[in-house]
């Protein structure tokens, strides 16, 4: 460069380096920022439900084996009222575990003598301010993992909800922040994380993927696109897969993509269109 000695070359390049580093942290601050109102107004809508589940499982037409189960899984409230929408395999894996013990199986054998059934026992919502709800399932649908519960008390205030009417349609690469809720052993306290939507798919079913590593703690949980509209919710499809069944490595190792689970975010949309079914529905069973 004519007329420009090379320690102001030097100097020009460092000043590029350090604006660009200015531009990043600024982007991060802004999405860090839009994060943190999106958690402090929708914080409260997710909540910790506490589900016991009885099961049965039946090989060859013989009952081999019965019990209870009891788990606490997220929940993301969708109406003032109470109504609220959970993942079904989080609380009731009994289908995704009598899909795995068919896939394990070597080609041939009878796909259906191994069957295990479930049912809802009890369930309770642990409130953000530390009251307790006795609850009921309303409405199942296990193909899109949804299972949706409501007090079978009024509740005293109305709750923090999440209003699926204000959907978003995120892009590839756009980012989402997915709510959450430690556990007893965290105090229930609020979390959230911000991931990037890895893909869009469009068929056989509309959903949004994002990293495997987001499922754990997650599902049921709300997630947003940085403008505060919603993605959907955050749940474990179980699909059909076309590889050959699984071996006892690719189980362990594979990931759980390859036992045909894969993480999605369900849009919006898509859970309203089920949960206005389940607004007027009555309760399923007796819990």
């Amino acid at each position: 460069m004519p007329g420009c000695s090379k320690g102001w070359i030097l100097l020009a390049a460092i000043a590029l380096l350090l604006a660009e580093g200015v531009g990043s942290t600024a982007r991060a601050d802004e999405s860090g920022m839009k994060a943190a109102g999106i958690a402090k107004a929708y914080g409260d809508a997710v909540i910790q439900v506490k589900v016991v589940t009885r099961y049965r499982m039946v090989v060859q037409g013989r009952e081999m084996r019965k019990g209870e189960n009891e788990v606490e899984a997220l929940g993301t409230v969708i109406d003032p009222s109470g109504l609220t929408v959970l993942s079904n395999i989080n609380v009731d894996p009994t289908k995704a575990y009598a899909d795995m013990l068919k896939k394990a199986k070597s080609g041939g054998e009878d796909a259906g003598s191994v069957d295990i059934e479930g049912s809802f026992a009890d369930v309770r919502m642990f409130l953000p301010d530390g009251s307790e709800l006795p609850a009921q399932v309303v409405l199942r649908d296990k193909d899109l993992d949804l299972v949706f519960i409501r007090p079978t008390e009024k509740p005293a205030r109305p709750l923090v909800a999440v209003d699926l009417s204000k959907a978003a349609k995120p892009a590839m690469f756009d980012d989402v922040l997915i709510l959450g809720r430690l556990g007893a052993i965290g105090g229930r306290a609020p979390s959230a994380a911000i991931f990037r939507i890895e893909a869009v798919a469009g068929k056989p079913r509309s959903y949004y993927l994002v990293d495997q590593n987001a499922v754990s703690g997650r599902l049921g949980s709300p997630a947003f696109t940085l403008d505060g509209k919603v993605a959907g919710i955050f749940l474990l499809r179980a699909m059909e897969t076309q590889d050959a069944a699984a071996g006892p490595l690719e189980m362990v190792f594979g990931g759980i993509g390859r036992l045909g689970l894969y993480p999605v975010i369900l849009p919006s949309a898509d859970v309203a269109a089920v949960a206005k079914q389940a607004a007027e529905k009555r309760p399923e069973g007796k819990q």
